[in-house]
């Protein structure tokens, strides 16, 4: 059985939508040479209610690599996406786009865009 990492959370439900943070870290632990691990990763989140069904929203996972090099131990991803739930023959569907801009300190890496269509289990 894996040892899983630390991890803390906090977050603010509201009834116009929920804003938080997921940090966790990870390092080795078995004292392999070949592979240091030493990094934290916080996952910001948020969700802005909108209308009909409608949602803005944003997940991003960024990272702080305390083995790196210095200059290159911070990635800050930006987010943004909407998200429509609707009803298609009686059941909810999730609509959604998200596009993900990441940087680090010296490089700004491609774009990524992340599609969803599913339906929701309730």
């Amino acid at each position: 059985m894996a040892a899983r990492p630390p991890e803390a959370a906090v977050a603010k439900v509201g009834p116009k939508g929920v804003v938080g943070i997921l940090v966790s870290h990870q390092w080795d632990v078995a004292g392999e040479d070949a592979c240091d691990t030493n990094m934290t990763a916080a996952q910001y989140f948020y969700t802005l209610n909108l209308k009909d069904g409608w949602l803005i929203n944003g997940a991003p996972i960024f990272s702080y690599n305390h083995e790196a090099t210095s200059g290159n131990r911070w990635t800050f991803p930006l987010a943004i996406g909407v998200t429509k739930t609707t009803f298609i023959g009686g059941r909810p569907w999730k609509f959604a786009v998200q596009y993900w801009h990441s940087s680090s300190h010296r490089t700004i890496s491609d774009p990524i865009f992340r599609f969803v269509l599913r339906p929701r289990l309730w």
